[in-house]
């Protein structure tokens, strides 16, 4: 009885361990991807300041997930006509891949 209750323990306390590397590897990566979003946000936004000129009155700057690259851009007031420069930046690289303005 002693032996299966060591036993028990012994296992409970292995997959606590296991489960506390997984989740601190988890929130480790998203810390990163975070950093990278981050990266990505500062990049396109300077890539828009020297390259368009842009009213950015009431705009947000907001950043979408493609996969390999990220797409920075501006969220402009639903009363606002008009488009935003677009901006693809290469996840690896962090360069820019291309740009456009949408309208």
């Amino acid at each position: 009885m002693a032996i299966n209750l060591v036993l028990w323990l012994v296992l409970v306390l292995a997959f606590l361990a296991g489960f506390s590397f997984l989740r601190s590897t988890q929130l480790q990566i998203q810390a990163e991807e975070e950093s990278t979003q981050e990266k990505a946000l500062k990049i396109g936004q300077e890539y828009i300041d020297t390259h368009y000129s842009f009213d950015k009155r009431g705009t947000k700057l907001v950043i979408n997930d493609l996969g390999d690259s990220w797409q920075v851009t501006y969220r402009l007031p639903e009363n606002m006509a008009g488009g935003a420069p677009v901006v693809i930046i290469d996840k690896k690289k962090m360069k820019v891949l291309r740009s456009f303005h949408a309208q």
